[in-house]
């Protein structure tokens, strides 16, 4: 989706819209462990829980094995994590 950003602004009637994209990486031993317990923490936070169970993405063990899982790949010597965003601002 992020690389229509811009079109679906442009469609929706905005001008003087621009694009861009940024990258963030978790590279180190303690930055990957600081990713992982966040993104673990995703699948334990409450509201996330009730609404993933709520429209049957996941049942609870499920969603405590993703939530390990992360953690364990925390763990990993050779972990690395990119994570990549696009973004699109316009003036209406």
């Amino acid at each position: 989706m992020g690389r229509r950003l811009r079109e679906l602004l442009v469609q929706a009637g905005f001008r003087d819209v621009t694009g861009s994209a940024r990258a963030v990486c978790y590279g180190t031993p303690e930055q990957t462990r600081e990713a992982a317990a966040t993104m673990a923490a995703l699948f334990a936070y409450p509201a996330a829980v009730a609404r993933a169970l709520g429209e049957g993405w996941a049942t609870e063990a499920e969603l405590a094995a993703m939530s390990r899982t992360w953690q364990e790949w925390g763990e990993q010597p050779g972990a690395y994590l990119a994570r990549f965003w696009c973004e699109a601002v316009g003036w209406a």
